[in-house]
């Protein structure tokens, strides 16, 4: 009995509940399969087996490394040259030297088959001190292979794993078909004022080195262990630590 106002109304339950039946979870009728629980079960057991397929690839599936990794150069050739390299299974040594190489090619005014300098090798999984390699100083003459050659062949026999000729063939081949010419190029030719090697250039000119190629197809064909022996002077100088560098690079400061 509710009152609204000055009225009195009587409710009646005209439908009276009646007491359900409990369904099972494998009570498979037609509400059943049209409802939410279906979804839900369904989705809950696709998710228990996609699990259980994973951890078992994990712990019992052939292991598998999957490549990653770039590198970034002064060149888009020498970049793309460098990542390939990492891609056929060299290591972060193998794609330096390819893309050291590459950019004496394109690059001659920063990076010169005679330059010198000194490279760290890190190596993150046995997290040892670095090894620093120089290969600066000295002379060189047409008896001897120039400096970098010489370094990035020191360097390729201590941590390289790819074959010597791999690293060297993708710059001679790339001097053969020719590149475009960079901006930076055509400046530093034209205030080196070397234009009578090289001709005039123009930013964007497919240029082709010829003797280039040859010499580097040269220095491609030398067995890897007889670079070294090659060299008429003394092998770059191998520092066991970057501790020594830099204590040496302490005592030169002001």
């Amino acid at each position: 009995m509710t009152t609204v106002g000055d009225a009195a109304l009587e409710t009646r339950e005209n439908i009276p509940l009646q007491k359900g039946r409990k369904k099972s979870l494998c009570s498979c009728n037609e509400d059943y399969l049209s409802g939410s629980k279906f979804i839900n079960t369904a989705f809950g057991t696709l998710t228990v087996i996609i699990t259980a397929a994973l951890l078992l690839q994990i712990y019992y599936g052939d292991y598998q490394v999957e490549p990653h990794g770039s590198v970034a150069t002064d060149s888009l050739e020498c970049s793309k040259i460098g990542t390939s390299i990492l891609k056929n299974g060299g290591n972060s040594v193998d794609a330096t030297i390819a893309s050291a190489f590459c950019l004496a090619v394109v690059t001659p005014h920063l990076t010169s088959l005679d330059g010198e300098g000194i490279l760290l090798v890190y190596n993150h999984r046995t997290r040892l001190v670095p090894d620093v390699i120089n290969f600066s100083g000295g002379s060189t003459d047409s008896r001897s292979l120039p400096r970098l050659v010489v370094g990035l062949a020191f360097v390729h026999q201590m941590f390289g794993s790819l074959p010597w000729k791999d690293l060297v063939q993708p710059a001679a081949d790339l001097a053969r078909k020719g590149f475009l010419i960079p901006k930076m190029l055509v400046q530093a030719i034209r205030e080196a004022k070397t234009e009578d090697l090289y001709g005039r250039l123009e930013a964007g000119q497919l240029l082709r080195l010829e003797a280039l190629s040859n010499s580097l197809q040269q220095i491609a064909d030398i067995p890897e262990k007889a670079v070294l022996p090659h060299n008429k002077r003394q092998p770059p100088q191998l520092w066991p630590s970057c501790e020594t560098h830099l204590q040496r690079v302490r005592h030169l400061r002001p």
